[in-house]
């Protein structure tokens, strides 16, 4: 039927080839952190499995979850010609591998916990979803783990991730594989995580750790994961350095003011959650200011900006901005926004202060 299959399900915006596919890909284990398979033993589950259809319709529907150009958070890791934007075709399925993105794996956080209804597939041997995982006040976070290591022989490490109870973290046992080269530079390794915070999480700081073990080592590692249902605070007092993401030669004298004169700045960066649609912030500011909005923290867009050499703090005000056209993409998910305070008139020994900052998420 139309509903059925010309158009994506508004609860996770697949449709049933889609939706099958990751689940194929899911069982196969093709997780971001494990090797890719030939796009052909997926399609093949898929047909065999879930999708009783002719393999171009099932092997196309796969190349555009992994083509950048086409999806805006590719479901799919492609390797191999997967196509361009000029309508050059892929290679053929033989050719190519694929795996899944972390982007996926946190539409499908919960799948394994039955987080949603299964149906019989079209013969009736398997179960496949109704639909994927939907949001329900659960927040899932893209980690990775690295493991640095020196030495003449491969090492073989085992990392156990530990997170707070009631979180969610997956995979719990990960398994690296180091191939040193001499002594000379220490040999890398890393392996994505997914960690889930629960919605009832309070605010403030929780400790993820990682134990680490290989032959004749034992150490641990921890990560601090913020959580914050709200960014609200005011500048130069503790609440504020969490969203600092660069102060520059900026000024604070601690008590609800930061200042940047001259060729001095700071940045803030506020990682929405990778649902938002549209966001904004409102700035407590005064005197000289400059405020620029970016999508990356490298290209820089004017969105506020005092036209008057002000000395005497006589324009200070809340003023609103809309930061939904700067909303980026990030490796964890999130989609973060950066914020950047300056001079407008850098000649003259005054600047831009800012007083409180509290940026939401709009309805």
């Amino acid at each position: 039927t139309i509903t059925g299959r010309a158009l994506p399900d508004v609860r996770d915006g697949l449709k049933p080839v889609h939706r099958r596919l990751l689940h194929a890909m899911n069982e196969l284990r093709l997780d971001p952190g494990s090797s890719a398979k030939k796009c052909a033993r997926v399609v093949g589950d898929v047909i065999g499995k879930f999708h009783p259809h002719g393999d171009v319709a099932v092997y196309e529907a796969l190349v555009r979850l992994a083509q950048d150009f086409a999806q805006r958070y590719p479901l799919v890791d492609g390797q191999g010609n997967f196509g361009n934007i000029d309508g050059d075709n892929a290679a053929a399925m033989r050719y190519t591998e694929c795996k899944l993105t972390i982007a996926a794996t946190l539409l499908m956080d919960g799948l394994d916990e039955n987080a949603v209804d299964f149906r019989p597939t079209y013969d009736g041997e398997d179960e496949e979803p109704v639909v994927m995982p939907a949001a329900s006040g659960a927040t899932p976070v893209a980690l990775a783990l690295s493991v640095s290591a020196t030495g003449w022989l491969p090492l073989h490490v085992v990392a156990a991730a530990h997170a707070p109870d009631g979180w969610r973290l997956s995979p719990a046992v990960s398994q690296l594989r180091l191939r040193p080269h001499g002594v000379a530079g220490p040999a890398n390794g890393s392996t994505p995580l997914v960690l889930t915070v629960p919605g009832q999480a309070t605010d403030g700081h929780h400790t993820v750790t990682a134990d680490v073990m290989a032959a004749g080592l034992h150490f641990s590692a921890q990560a601090d994961v913020l959580v914050a249902h709200a960014i609200d605070f005011d500048t130069g007092t503790v609440d504020e350095a969490p969203w600092l993401w660069d102060a520059d030669h900026s000024q604070s004298n601690g008590v609800q003011n930061r200042f940047a004169d001259g060729n001095a700045h700071f940045t803030y960066r506020f990682p929405f959650p990778s649902d938002t649609t549209a966001a904004q912030v409102v700035l407590t500011v005064d005197a000289e200011f400059l405020v620029q909005a970016s999508d990356d923290g490298q290209h820089w867009t004017t969105v506020l900006q005092e036209s008057r050499r002000v000395t005497d703090g006589s324009n200070k005000a809340d003023r609103a901005i809309d930061l939904t056209p700067f909303l980026g993409t990030a490796a964890d998910g999130a989609r973060p926004v950066y914020l950047k305070v300056s001079d407008a008139f850098p000649d003259d020994g005054w600047g831009g202060r800012v007083y409180h900052v509290k940026a939401t998420v709009a309805e």
